[in-house]
């Protein structure tokens, strides 16, 4: 046992890539590596992406994975209803805590993170008749710009 313990320490210090998308869907994938890691067909598709019906913790959603030349750059999460949108946006703020971005006008919220762990931004949008979130990827340092 002790001899494996180096080993172990030194296995414990090499950096692991870090998870880029949302639950179980990866930036880059294609439909038909999303639909896999779903298990399932979506209910609607079209030209710019898929939708499916899930759950997160305690809400109904909507998800929606947008592709652009065929691989996977946008995920938006909504509740069907409109109704569930304040107490959604709660659960949301409530997990990413403090926003680097959050700005309300009459007509639309957007609040922003960086969640760098899982290589996402996340925004917050709440429209009037809409809410819901989205997860695009962070872009990498140098990776473009003016």
């Amino acid at each position: 046992m002790l001899k494996s313990l180096p080993a172990i320490l030194i296995l414990a210090t090499i950096p692991l890539p870090a998870v880029a998308g949302w639950a179980g869907a990866e930036w880059g994938m294609s439909r038909e590596q999303v639909a896999a890691v779903r298990g399932e067909r979506p209910l609607e598709t079209s030209d710019e992406g898929d939708v499916y019906t899930g759950a997160v913790g305690k809400f109904s959603v909507r998800i929606s994975y947008k592709f652009e030349s065929d691989v996977l750059t946008l995920i938006q999460v909504s509740p069907p209803e409109v109704a569930d949108c304040p107490s959604f946006k709660n659960a949301v703020r409530d997990t990413y805590a403090a926003p680097f971005s959050d700005d309300k006008s009459e007509f639309i919220e957007a609040a922003k993170w960086s969640d760098e762990a899982n290589g996402n931004i996340v925004t917050l949008f709440d429209m009037t008749t809409l809410c819901g979130v989205m997860y695009e990827p962070a872009k990498s340092p140098n990776s473009g710009g003016f």
